[in-house]
């Protein structure tokens, strides 16, 4: 059995706009089987963190085989290896101290975009 990880991916837009069209063409080709697992591990993603004011789409999955032989982890990968390294933020987190992934350079802070900030009222004390 595959070692299990904690994954963290993060998407720009243009890299989610990329995954969708990807998942859509391989729903027309997966069996009923492989639709049937890709369905449970997005089910299983724990993120429901889309758009929002950073512009992209979060995906975690706690406990999960991150196994290639997947349909949804061979379709992430794909769509992350036709990426550039700036669209997406990959980190894989397993069982031991020493396994863990680092890949992609996202990047977002909301405190960039000071649309995306909390206005705080002059002279309110918050109490």
């Amino acid at each position: 059995m595959e070692p299990l990880s904690d994954i963290t991916i993060f998407l720009s837009s243009s890299g989610l706009t990329k995954f969708n069209n990807k998942l859509a063409d391989a729903q027309r080709k997966l069996t009923k089987p492989e639709l049937v697992a890709v369905k449970e591990m997005l089910e299983d993603n724990f993120s429901s963190q889309t758009g929002q004011g950073y512009g992209g789409h979060l995906f975690y999955w706690a406990r999960t085989a991150w196994d290639k032989r997947h349909p949804l982890v061979s379709l992430m990968e794909s769509v992350l290896e036709e990426l550039d390294t700036t669209e997406y933020s990959l980190l894989r987190i397993g069982e031991d101290e020493s396994d863990f992934e680092t890949r992609g350079d996202f990047y977002n802070n909301p405190f960039d975009n000071p649309d995306d900030l909390i206005q705080i009222t002059p002279g309110h004390s918050g109490g």
